[in-house]
């Protein structure tokens, strides 16, 4: 459950006035309400934003399932998105184009990777990395700014 309905579920009216939040009634909050409201002020008004925008059932239906797909379940991030693509039609546009060509596929949506194994580097001598001079244990891929394609 996401911070503002949680706050509307308590039985306050919340609504934003420029970066503010008005509440109502302000004078039932107890301190552990208005401790959760300046803790998670920012999901709140991402919630409020998007709520205010107009995007179509069908458009946040689609983001809301590939969020789900990449796993993605941070309440602040997915906000952000929905809000950015009501507010921006080009980034809506090409989100959704992008969401359509993944899952569509009905393949787990994977993301390019630049990682390598160190055996697969020609840089490594002996189980010995002469570039950064250590012996490396290949057991996951890495990121190395001195990778060199194996030549055989």
């Amino acid at each position: 459950m996401g911070a503002l309905q949680k706050i509307r579920e308590a039985g306050f009216n919340i609504a934003l006035k420029g970066d503010a939040l008005a509440i109502s009634p302000a004078s039932a909050l107890t301190q552990n309400q208005r401790e959760f409201l300046k803790q998670h002020k920012a999901e709140i008004v991402y919630e409020l934003q998007v709520e205010s925008t107009h995007l179509f059932q069908l458009d946040k239906a689609k983001i809301l399932a590939y969020m789900e797909a990449i796993g993605e379940s941070d309440k602040e991030i997915i906000a952000e998105v929905l809000y950015e693509c009501a507010r921006n039609p080009d980034k809506l546009y090409w989100l959704l184009n992008w969401v359509d060509k993944q899952l569509q596929s009905k393949l787990p949506v994977k993301f390019p990777d630049d990682r390598r194994f160190c055996t697969e580097c020609r840089h490594l001598r002996n189980s010995y990395c002469t570039k950064q001079q250590f012996r490396p244990l290949d057991d996951i891929p890495r990121r190395c700014n001195d990778y060199g394609d194996r030549i055989f």
